[in-house]
């Protein structure tokens, strides 16, 4: 590493992922080598999947939790490819990039899917979901996504979810960008099967997965012949809670990030979720203001938005790589927008460590690269 490097500041990463994290977390990375087969590190593994059941505010009499090898797509794809079975469909409602990964998982896996067919962006229509639970009773299970990072639309998980105890559904919740950032109800939303990872809301370090599991919705899969070998949610949790294996994990677990895990969920407890969510939408309302007051349009209605994320539409007398390369100079990092998305608008977060005082001297940036160059759509 050259000097230069070595003196470069951290970049500002006003992205839904990676971002900004305590230094806590990061040193919690080194620890005393402990074996994954021994009470050192059962020890451990006891202690964040307790956390991650207080982070979720649920019933530890009611749902398990357990860490999955991987990103936020491994527990995607290890839920979707172990809760449905044979001859059943699986309905997505499908309104952006991370649905249809969804759907993608769907089809690799040969399990038959029925799409709700929204485009990126729209808001989901309960009564058409409804129609389609009515229409199409082979449906066993009904997955939605929380927060829909390729829009910043929050959608409506509660209702969803009482559609599926209506009718008798498996709800599953890709809860990777929403959770800790907007306010969700495990419980209170019927959801049988959620997942996250460790950075993003969490606060972690990128990144490995983590999956909630409703223990009845647990007992109603364990005849589902496993779909692959190291992505099974069975196969997790049995070594989680077996007397055997009790605290253990199927494959070698990726300890480091399991202590910083730990750690992370620490500070987000001691911070509190609902302070959390409170910081992440002060920093949102800001950010949105002070845009707003240069200009800028957003690509959704402020009632369908997100506290972490906002796509701020792209001026026709300005680029992405304008703002993005301007940006990175001064030190913060941008996503630019996916799929239909791309050249559109400004991927734009404001979570991780981020405080109102930063959100605000990021804003103070973006208005001294704007300059007396009004913006224009």
């Amino acid at each position: 590493m050259s000097e230069q490097e070595k003196k470069r500041k951290p970049f500002k990463m006003m992205t839904a992922g990676p971002v900004n994290v305590t230094d806590t977390v990061k040193r919690a990375m080194v620890y005393p080598e402990i074996g994954h087969r021994e009470p050192e590190f059962e020890k451990l593994y006891a202690e964040v999947r307790g956390r991650l059941l207080d982070a979720f505010a649920v019933d530890t009499k009611d749902y398990s939790s357990v860490i999955i090898n991987g990103s936020g797509t491994s527990a995607m794809e290890t839920i979707i490819s172990s809760a449905v079975h044979d001859g059943k469909k699986m309905l997505v409602v499908n309104n952006g990039f991370f649905g249809e990964r969804m759907i993608e998982i769907c089809e690799t896996y040969k399990i038959p899917v029925v799409k709700t067919g929204y485009q990126w962006g729209e808001y989901p229509k309960l009564a058409g979901i409804e129609k389609l639970l009515i229409r199409e009773t082979d449906i066993e299970a009904v997955s939605a996504v929380f927060m829909e990072t390729s829009t910043g639309m929050t959608n409506p998980i509660k209702e969803i979810g009482e559609l599926c105890k209506r009718y008798n559904k498996t709800f599953i919740v890709d809860a990777v960008s929403g959770f800790a950032g907007d306010s969700l109800e495990i419980q209170g939303s019927n959801i049988d099967f959620c997942f996250s990872n460790s950075n993003k809301g969490i606060g972690g370090l990128p990144v490995i997965a983590l999956a909630l599991a409703k223990k009845s919705a647990l007992e109603k899969i364990r005849d589902i012949k496993p779909r692959n070998y190291s992505l099974n949610l069975l196969s997790y949790h049995n070594y989680a809670d077996s007397a055997k294996h009790s605290n253990q994990t199927p494959f070698t677990p990726q300890i480091s990030y399991i202590s910083m895990l730990n750690q992370a969920l620490k500070e987000l407890l001691e911070e509190g979720i609902d302070n959390r969510i409170s910081r992440y939408r002060e920093n949102s309302s800001l950010l949105r203001r002070r845009f707003s007051e240069m200009g800028f349009k957003f690509q959704l209605p402020e009632e369908y938005m997100s506290n972490v994320m906002t796509n701020v539409l792209i001026p026709k007398n300005y680029g992405y790589e304008e703002f993005h390369t301007s940006l990175k100079e001064k030190g913060y990092i941008i996503y630019p927008g996916k799929g239909p998305l791309d050249g559109k608008v400004l991927h734009i977060a404001n979570i991780g460590t981020h405080t109102t005082k930063e959100v605000g001297e990021f804003c103070d940036v973006v208005g001294e690269i704007v300059g007396e160059k009004r913006v224009e759509y």
